[in-house]
C-alpha cells in the first residue's frame, strides 16, 4: 500500500526502489521489475516483465514536489514529462518487454523554515533529492567550533563521490565562512570595529572560506562522537 496501488484502470507506483512489483489490472495479472539507484540517483527504470491484460492501462510513475525537471522515455524514445496531481500517468497498450525511464532531476538546493520559526531564523538546511543533509563536527578542520560556521549560500554547491569504503553513498560539498566567537563580551555593539563576528581567515577557499562537506542527516554520528547541524547559519558577504 505504500510502495504501490492499482485501481481498475492501471497501477500507481508511489515509492522506488528495486524489486518485482505483482498487480492485477480489471482481473488481469501484471509483473513489473523497478531497477533504481534511488534515493542516491533520479533514474528509475521499469520493465513490464509478464502481463496478460490485452487492453491500454495506465502506468502512472510518482514525480516528488521538490522535483522540478523530470524526463521519460518510452521503450527509448523520449514522452511528454507532464506530472498531474504529483503523477506522470502513461496510457498505452503495454505488451512484455515495454519499459519506462524517469529521471528526476536532483541537483543540491537550499531549504529555509517560516520566518516565525525562531529558531533557524537566518539558516538555512541543504537537499538533495528527497534527502536531508547535515553539517558534522567529524568533517571541520581541527580547531574549528561548528557554532562559528555560517554557509556562503552565493557559493554552488557540488555532489562528490565519497571514499570507497567510507558507508556514504553521496557527499555534498559546499563552502562556509568561519567567525570568530571567542569575544569575551556576550552582548558586543554591532558597528564598525566591534569584535565579535569578524570572519577569521581559514584557508584557501577565498576570504573567510572554508571547505564544507556534507553528509546525509540520517547517517550522522557513525564516524566519531561530536556535534553537527542541519540548520546553518548563512554568512554575509
Amino acid at each position: 500500500g505504500y510502495a504501490a496501488t492499482t485501481d481498475p484502470d492501471g497501477v500507481y507506483i508511489h515509492l522506488y526502489g528495486s524489486g518485482s512489483l505483482r498487480a492485477d489490472v480489471d482481473g488481469h495479472p501484471v509483473t513489473l521489475a523497478v531497477r533504481t539507484g534511488y534515493p542516491w540517483q533520479g533514474r528509475i527504470a521499469v520493465t513490464v516483465t509478464d502481463t496478460a491484460v490485452e487492453r491500454p492501462w495506465t502506468l502512472a510513475l510518482r514525480v516528488p514536489g521538490w522535483c522540478e525537471d523530470v524526463t521519460v522515455t518510452v521503450d527509448g524514445a523520449p514522452a511528454p514529462a507532464h506530472a498531474e496531481r504529483g503523477y506522470l500517468r502513461l496510457r498505452r497498450l503495454w505488451p512484455a518487454g515495454a519499459s519506462v525511464v524517469v529521471d528526476l532531476g536532483m541537483p543540491p538546493r537550499l531549504g529555509t523554515a517560516h520566518p516565525r520559526v525562531d529558531a533557524v531564523r537566518g539558516c538555512v538546511a541543504v537537499l538533495r533529492g528527497p534527502l536531508v543533509f547535515c553539517l558534522e563536527e567529524a568533517d571541520l578542520p581541527a580547531g574549528v567550533t561548528l557554532e562559528d560556521v555560517r554557509l556562503d549560500a552565493s557559493a554552488p554547491i557540488r555532489v562528490v563521490e565519497p571514499e570507497p569504503g567510507a558507508g556514504i553513498p553521496v557527499l555534498l560539498a559546499a563552502t562556509g565562512q568561519v567567525v570568530d566567537g571567542s569575544a569575551d563580551d556576550l552582548y558586543p555593539a554591532l558597528g564598525p570595529g566591534a569584535p565579535a563576528g569578524a570572519f577569521l581567515d581559514a584557508g584557501p577557499a577565498g576570504r573567510s572560506g572554508i571547505a564544507l562537506s556534507l553528509v546525509p542527516y540520517f547517517l550522522w554520528g557513525n564516524r566519531a562522537p561530536g556535534s553537527m547541524r542541519v540548520w546553518i547559519p548563512v554568512g554575509t558577504t
